[in-house]
């Protein structure tokens, strides 16, 4: 008994000291149904080994209980060394399998599985690679191996790569889950549009569905079948887009579709069968005019328009005719305002427009009518205004030119001009129509009032008469001085005048003035008139006088020996002239 005990002892510790690859092996008992298996080896960077493995049978199953497949771990050997196991959640001694299977088939396996790194000194970390044969995993039905943290952070995908490597502390397992997940087909095609059954459907529309996968990190792509049969014919391999563009549909026609998904593992699923109709074409529609329909006052060029659009976006051609002659057209169009630009219209008139849309890509489908506007009636010219010279003006320079201000409120309307012109009111016609708005009169008479007016006539025979305007000339230009002559005191007479009570004229042999005396002078201008008188004595001024009679008072006393007594008249031209006369003043 003691020593078949040792003897089992002896081939566990042998195989648990064991660290050299060469001598481990995997073994797949094939007598017990094992569909697949992969072995994962441990290489520790200072030469330490250990490897585990797992798998799935139809006979095996999830413990717990354990079950045949399920292999327990051997003890740990003497450090240094690397050891890996899986946990089943098993009680012990199963809680740490070297070899741990799984009931076949599955759709979702997760392996627990754990690394530790026990040193020599119990304290230095390593580099511990995982390895595995990545085409073991053919014969399973997993289409996602994915070594994972054991938060289940992807680290690696075990389809496509063979190893991975991480630094692994002392003493302290480290746990890693290796998730397997089988393949499910796409997601069933779903939320047509057009919508299944739907009708009016614009003839640009594009296809678009609803796709995808269940699984993550698998690709669809997708083949489009249709037509105007059912089921319709497949026209797009292995498209990856979930939209298709079919073109231009045809008016009110019937078309089917599905859809078939297929996945990068070359699982299919088909979309039912949908169908939709596209909407019947429509004729061209026509806008609101302008000038509206109907409308009065219109100006004489304008430019009439019009928005014609296609319901459908269909190119059309048009025309627009006036009933003066006048068109426009334009041939393959696309929405929008379409104009005729109109001139040479007559006042007062009402004139039609047909216009004519076709889209001949929709059948010739058409829309045809007629519109009516009437012109504005003409307007009289202004009435002339802002005479020059200024209605009413007086000593207007002369020769001169008569302005004023005409024209016409209907934009391209000419205007002529009738000038009356004379002495008499009202005056006589003496320019007939005229282009200009000023007139000559010729010479004129100083100190003359003259009378004008002017008619103003545009191009359609409308007139406006302006009204009465008259000025008068300037005088004549003043060349001679004036006349003066001093009429008191004359030349051989006494004058008396003692306190006012006694006045005397008495011829004299001289001129003789006695006590005070009103000197009076006689100042004419037949020009531009009188602007004062002045008196002197000798040559001293003693006053001057601005009206007739021009006087002035000689109230102081005289000597008796003779005096210069003058008047000097100025007229308004700056001309001046003088009179003078001797006396003999006293008291």
């Amino acid at each position: 008994m003691i020593c078949t005990t040792f003897f089992l002892m002896y081939n566990v510790f042998s195989v648990v000291n064991t660290q050299d690859s060469t001598t481990i092996t995997a073994l797949k008992n094939h007598g017990r149904s094992i569909i697949w298996d992969v072995t994962l080896t441990f290489n520790e960077s200072g030469g330490g080994y250990d490897y585990t493995v797992f798998g799935e049978a139809p006979d095996a199953h999830d413990g717990p209980p354990a079950d045949p497949y399920d292999v327990t771990k051997p003890p740990a050997p003497i450090p240094p060394y690397v050891r890996a196991w899986f946990n089943d959640n098993l009680p012990a001694p199963y809680n740490k399998l070297w070899k741990d299977y799984r009931h076949y088939p599955g759709t979702m396996k997760v392996w627990n599985l754990s690394v530790q790194w026990v040193p020599s000194d119990y304290v230095s970390t390593t580099a511990v690679t995982i390895s595995w044969d990545s085409t073991l995993f053919n014969d399973s039905e997993y289409a996602h191996v994915t070594l994972c943290t054991n938060l289940g952070v992807p680290l690696k995908d075990m389809l496509l790569y063979n190893t991975y490597t991480f630094t692994c502390p002392a003493n302290t397992p480290q746990s890693f889950k290796i998730i397997c997940l089988a393949n499910h087909p796409p997601n069933s095609p779903n939320n047509p549009n057009p919508a299944n059954q739907s009708t009016g459907v614009a003839i640009n529309a594009d296809l678009n569905w609803t796709g995808g996968d269940p699984d993550p990190g698998d690709t669809v792509t997708y083949d489009v079948c249709f037509g105007t049969t059912s089921p319709p014919p497949k026209i797009v391999n292995n498209q990856s887009a979930t939209t298709y563009d079919p073109g231009t549909l045809a008016y009110q026609q019937t078309y089917y579709w599905k859809i078939i998904a297929w996945d990068n593992h070359r699982a299919r699923t088909a979309g039912p069968l949908w169908v939709f109709t596209t909407k019947a074409n429509s004729p061209p529609v026509f806008g609101t005019p302008s000038p509206s329909n109907g409308s009065t006052g219109n100006p004489l060029s304008l430019t009439w328009s019009i928005p014609i659009n296609d319901p459908e976006g269909d190119t059309f051609n048009w025309t627009i005719q006036c009933s003066n002659g006048q068109a426009n057209n334009g041939t393959s169009a696309s929405n929008g305002t379409k104009t005729l630009a109109l001139t040479g219209l007559a006042y007062s008139t009402s004139y039609k427009v047909w216009v004519n849309a076709t889209d001949p890509g929709g059948s010739g489908m058409y829309t045809r009518k007629w519109y009516t506007f009437t012109t504005k009636a003409n307007q009289p010219p202004y009435v002339p205004s802002n005479s020059s010279p200024p209605n009413g003006a007086t000593n207007v320079s002369i020769p001169l030119e008569l302005f004023w201000t005409g024209g016409d409120p209907d934009p391209g309307d000419t205007v002529t001009y009738d000038v009356y012109f004379g002495t008499m009111s009202p005056p006589v016609i003496m320019v007939h129509n005229q282009s200009a708005t000023s007139y000559d009169p010729g010479p004129l008479l100083y100190n003359k009032t003259y009378y004008w007016k002017i008619v103003a006539w545009d191009n359609h025979n409308a007139s406006t008469a302006g009204p009465i305007w008259n000025f008068t000339t300037e005088q004549q230009p003043d060349t001679t001085p004036p006349q003066v002559e001093i009429t008191i005191p004359q030349k051989g007479y006494l004058y008396i005048n003692l306190a006012d009570f006694v006045i005397m004229k008495i011829p004299f042999f001289t001129t003789l003035i006695i006590g005070k005396l009103t000197v009076t002078a006689n100042a004419t201008d037949n020009q531009s008139g009188i602007n004062r008188v002045e008196f002197y004595v000798d040559t001293e001024l003693k006053a001057n006088d601005t009206t007739a009679p021009y006087e002035w008072t000689w109230t102081e006393r005289g000597h008796f020996f003779p005096y210069v007594l003058k008047a000097i008249a100025y007229d308004n031209a700056g001309h001046h002239n003088s009179a003078e006369v001797k006396v003999w003043k006293i008291f």
